[in-house]
C-alpha cells in the first residue's frame, strides 16, 4: 500500500457518481461524445486499495434524465458516502440535483464533489446545502483522508462546513509518485456499453488512458491546472506499459491518449513506445488533446507510426509568434512545429492541428496570419485542421480577463454552456461576425473550397477592411459558401436560445428558439452565386404558426432582415418557420429536380431586445461595405 494511502479502520461503502446531461435544448440534440469516467476510476481503485467498498453509477451513460434515476444505486449500495464527479460546469445544476437526492433517501449520508468545475469554483459548489464537501484538483489522497475520518481542517484541498461557515483548505500537494497509484478500477464500467454508444465512430473497443498529470505552462484558455497542478510529473515507463498489457489481457485495442503533455520527456514517451513494439502490444492510437509541436521528434514520430498511431493531433492554438507567446501564452515554437509536420509527412503520418482564434488582445490581421500558417503546415503534409473560438472557460485566465475588461458576450445563466463554436467573446478590436466571418474563411480556406485561399491572400495583402469594402461576391463565401449554405450556426447570441439545429425540408427551414424575453427576430440570408436564381425569391416567416412578416428577396445578395415578436411569443419554446414560394434553381445544367438547391442560405439568425449588443448591423455593413 503507497505511503499516502490511509488504510480504512472501518470500511465504508462508496458510490460514486458520473451525472447526467442537464435537460437543456443546446445539448439536448448535440450531446457530448460518451467517454469513460476515468477519473472516478482512479479514485475508486485508492479507495478500494485502502479497503473501502466502492461501487459506479454512471448516469450519463445510461442516458438518466432525473435525480430519481439514482435511487436504484442507492438501495442496492446502500453508500454512507456518495462522491459526485463535477467536470463541467454546465452539469452545476444536476450535480446538486443529485445531492439533494441523495439527502432525501438518507440524510445521514455524506454528499461530496470533486472535478474540474469543483476545483475552481468550490464555494460555489458548496453553497448547495446538499454538498458536504468538496475536493480541489486530484483527490486519491484526500478523499482517502476523507473516508479514513481525518480532521477536515487537516485535508489538503477541502472545502467544507465548519459550524455552518464555509472553510477552505489550499490544495498545496500533489502525489509526487504516480506509480504508487493503483490502476484505475475499469471493472466497475460496462465498457461494451461505452463502445456502443461513445460516438468515437471507428475506434472500436477502445478506453483512455493517461500517463502523466499537470502542466507547466500558462495557456490563457485552460484550467488543467485546477485539478492537476503546474508540475508535471509521469508514470514510469513500466508502469505504464503494465497497464497496457492489462488492457491487451481486456482485449481492448484503441487507446485514447489523454495526456495534455505525453511528450514532454522525449526519452519517457520514447521508451513507452519502444515498449509496445517489444512486446507485440498492438494498439491504435488517438491524440484527442494533442501534442505540443515542438516536443516531438523525427525519432518519437517514427516510433508512434510503429505503435500503431493512425494520426497525430498537434495543438498549435495560434500561428501568429505574438498572440501564440504573449496572447494565449503557450510559447510554442512554430519553427519545430513546421519541421515536425513535414517530417511525419515524410514518414506517412498523418497529422492534423488544432487552431484558436478571437482573443481578445488579437488583431483581425493576426488572425490572418495565424490562419496562413495552417495554410503553410498543409503544404508540408497536414492534412486536417479545426478552428475553434476562444472560450472563456471557469478557472481560465481567459475568462478573469475577459470578466475584467467587461468582453462577456454571455450573461450569468449562459455562460455554463459556452463552447468553442460559437462566439462568448468581443473585442475592442473585431466583434462577433468579424469573428464568424475568419472562422468560417479559416475552415474554408484550409479545405479547398473554391476562391476562399485566393480571398484570405487578398484579405493579408490589402487588408481585411480593404477587402471586404470591395465588390461583397468575393467576401460572400467565407460566410455561408455552397458547401454548407444549409447549416445554421448558433450566432452571437448565445445558446439559451437555441432547440436544435434547423432543418432544412425543400423549400421550408424549421427551427426552434427559445426567445426568453427578446422581442426581436432578426435574420441574415445570402443569395447564392449571383445569377444562380432564376427568379426572385418570394416567402413568408412565421413563428409559432403565425406570420411574422413576408419575404421579398431581391437578387441583391445579402439580406438583413428583422421581425417584431409579439409579447405572447417572447417566452417559452418558439417555432419558427422560414417558407420559401418560389426562387429553386439547378445546381448544375443537366440536373434533376431532386438535385435542385435553394439559391438562398440562412446565414445567421439572432433574438435581440431591439440593440444589437455584438454590432450586427455595424459587421454586415462592413461586411457589404455601406
Amino acid at each position: 500500500m503507497s505511503g499516502w494511502l490511509v488504510p480504512a479502520a472501518e470500511p465504508r461503502r462508496v458510490l460514486l457518481v458520473q451525472p447526467y446531461l442537464p435537460a437543456h435544448p443546446l445539448i439536448a440534440d448535440d450531446p457530448p461524445e460518451f467517454s469513460q469516467p476515468l477519473g472516478l476510476c482512479y479514485l475508486a481503485a485508492a479507495a478500494r486499495t485502502a479497503g473501502h467498498a466502492v461501487a459506479l453509477a454512471d448516469l450519463y451513460l445510461r442516458q438518466a434524465q432525473e435525480p430519481r434515476a439514482l435511487l436504484p444505486w442507492l438501495e442496492e449500495q446502500r453508500p454512507q458516502v456518495v462522491g459526485v464527479s463535477a467536470p463541467f460546469t454546465l452539469l452545476a445544476p444536476v450535480v446538486a440535483e443529485l445531492a439533494r437526492e441523495v439527502k432525501a433517501w438518507d440524510r445521514g449520508a455524506q454528499v461530496v464533489v470533486g472535478g474540474a468545475h469543483a476545483s475552481s469554483l468550490p464555494a460555489q459548489v458548496l453553497a448547495e446545502p446538499a454538498v458536504d464537501a468538496v475536493f480541489l484538483g486530484e483527490a486519491e489522497e484526500s478523499f482517502c483522508a476523507y473516508l479514513a475520518g481525518a480532521a477536515l481542517a487537516e485535508i489538503d484541498g477541502l472545502a467544507y462546513r465548519q459550524d455552518g461557515q464555509p472553510m477552505l483548505n489550499p490544495k498545496r500537494h500533489w502525489i509526487k509518485d504516480l506509480d504508487d497509484l493503483p490502476l484505475p478500477a475499469r471493472d466497475l464500467l460496462d465498457l461494451p456499453a461505452y463502445w456502443q454508444r461513445s460516438g468515437r465512430a471507428g475506434l472500436g473497443r477502445w478506453t483512455s488512458l493517461v500517463t502523466s498529470r499537470g502542466c507547466p505552462f500558462h495557456c490563457v484558455f485552460c484550467s488543467t491546472h485546477t485539478v492537476w497542478g503546474r508540475r508535471w510529473r509521469a508514470r514510469s515507463p513500466e508502469n505504464v506499459l503494465a497497464e497496457l498489457r492489462e488492457l491487451a489481457r481486456l482485449g481492448l485495442d484503441t487507446i485514447s491518449l489523454e495526456d495534455d503533455n505525453f511528450s514532454l520527456d522525449l526519452e519517457r514517451a520514447a521508451a513507452i513506445l519502444q515498449g509496445v513494439i517489444d512486446q507485440g502490444l498492438r494498439f491504435r492510437w488517438a491524440t484527442p488533446n494533442g501534442l505540443r509541436g515542438d516536443r516531438l521528434d523525427r525519432r518519437l514520430l517514427s516510433l508512434m507510426k510503429r505503435a500503431g498511431f493512425s494520426q497525430v493531433k498537434v495543438a498549435v492554438e495560434s500561428g501568429h509568434p505574438r498572440v501564440n507567446r504573449e496572447v494565449v501564452r503557450k510559447k510554442l515554437d512554430l519553427a519545430k512545429t513546421r519541421e515536425v509536420v513535414a517530417q511525419a509527412s515524410e514518414l506517412g503520418l498523418p497529422t492534423a492541428a488544432f487552431f484558436v482564434l478571437g482573443f481578445p488582445e488579437e488583431s483581425p490581421a493576426e488572425m490572418l496570419t495565424s490562419i496562413g500558417f495552417a495554410l503553410e503546415l498543409k503544404a508540408l503534409g497536414l492534412s486536417g485542421a479545426d478552428f475553434f473560438m476562444a472560450t472563456p472557460y471557469p478557472g481560465t485566465d481567459l475568462l478573469a480577463q475577459a470578466q475584467e475588461q467587461g468582453l462577456l458576450l454571455l450573461g450569468e445563466a449562459e455562460l455554463p454552456f459556452a463552447n468553442a463554436f460559437c462566439p462568448s467573446l468581443c473585442s475592442p478590436q473585431w466583434d462577433a461576425d468579424l469573428l464568424w466571418f475568419m472562422v468560417r474563411l479559416a475552415r474554408g480556406a484550409f479545405d479547398g473550397r473554391p476562391g476562399l485561399a485566393e480571398l484570405l491572400a487578398r484579405c493579408r495583402e490589402e487588408g481585411l477592411e480593404a477587402v471586404l469594402r470591395q465588390g461583397r461576391g468575393r467576401a460572400s463565401y467565407a460566410v455561408g459558401g455552397p458547401e454548407d449554405s444549409f447549416i445554421l450556426q448558433a450566432g452571437w447570441h448565445g445558446p439559451e436560445h437555441w432547440d436544435r439545429p434547423m432543418r432544412w425540408s425543400k423549400s421550408r427551414a424549421e427551427l426552434v428558439l427559445w426567445p426568453q424575453g427578446q422581442e426581436r427576430l432578426e435574420l441574415t440570408l445570402l443569395t447564392q452565386r449571383p445569377g444562380l436564381a432564376q427568379r426572385p425569391l418570394a416567402g413568408r416567416v412565421l413563428a409559432a404558426g403565425r406570420e411574422l412578416g413576408p419575404l421579398a428577396l431581391s437578387d441583391q445578395e445579402w439580406h438583413a432582415l428583422s421581425f417584431g415578436l409579439p409579447p405572447e411569443l417572447r417566452q417559452g419554446r418558439l417555432p419558427v418557420s422560414i417558407q420559401l414560394e418560389a426562387g429553386w434553381s439547378p445546381t448544375r445544367e443537366g440536373d434533376s429536380a431532386d438535385e435542385r438547391v435553394l439559391g438562398v442560405a440562412l446565414c445567421r439568425v439572432a433574438l435581440t431586445s431591439g440593440r444589437a449588443k455584438t454590432g450586427l448591423r455595424a459587421g454586415l455593413r462592413r461586411l457589404l461595405g455601406r
